[in-house]
C-alpha cells in the first residue's frame, strides 16, 4: 500500500503502535527498516518524516474526497521527494545534513523532541546543535 502511495501520489493513513491516532502521510520512499513521508494535515503540507516500519502496525489509502481536494488546490503538486537516504540511519542523518534547514528529532514513545542542525555524521554518532523554546542555541 505504501507503495501504491508513492506510485500514485496518495495518502496513506499510518497508524504506528505507540499513538492511538493515526497521521496522514504522502510517502516518498519505504524499505523493511524505513518510511520517508510528507505529513497532510488539515489541507496543508506539514513537514516530513522518517518512521521505523517496526513501528507501523497498520496502513490505508485514503483516496476519497480529502485527495479530491488537495489535488484542487494543488497541495499534490507541493508533494516533492527531498531525496532523504533511508538505507540506515547514518545514511538518513548523512542526507539530511546536506539539506538547508532544522531538524526535529522526535521520541514519539517518551513524548521528547530536540529542534536544531546537524553539525557533523560520524559512524555510530551524531553532533547534533539544538536551541531551546527561547532561540538559544545550546553549546
Amino acid at each position: 500500500m505504501i507503495q501504491q502511495g508513492i506510485d500514485d501520489t496518495v495518502i496513506c493513513r499510518c497508524f504506528f503502535t505507540y499513538d492511538q491516532n493515526y497521521f496522514y502521510y504522502y510517502p516518498h520512499a519505504v524499505n523493511d527498516k524505513f518510511i520517508l513521508g510528507q505529513e497532510e494535515d488539515d489541507f496543508q503540507l506539514d513537514g516530513y518524516c522518517i518512521r521505523k516500519m517496526s513501528h507501523l502496525k497498520k496502513v490505508e489509502i485514503k483516496d476519497d474526497k480529502c485527495h479530491e481536494i488537495n489535488k484542487l488546490y494543488g497541495i499534490v503538486d507541493g508533494v516533492i521527494n527531498p531525496g532523504v537516504d533511508i538505507t540506515s540511519w547514518q545514511s538518513i542523518f548523512e542526507s539530511l545534513s546536506q539539506l538547508d534547514g532544522y531538524i526535529q528529532i522526535e521520541d514519539a514513545i517518551n513524548e521528547q523532541f530536540s529542534i536544531g542542525v546537524i553539525e557533523k555524521v560520524l559512524k555510530g554518532k551524531l553532533y547534533f546543535r539544538q536551541f531551546d523554546a527561547d532561540g538559544v542555541w545550546d553549546e
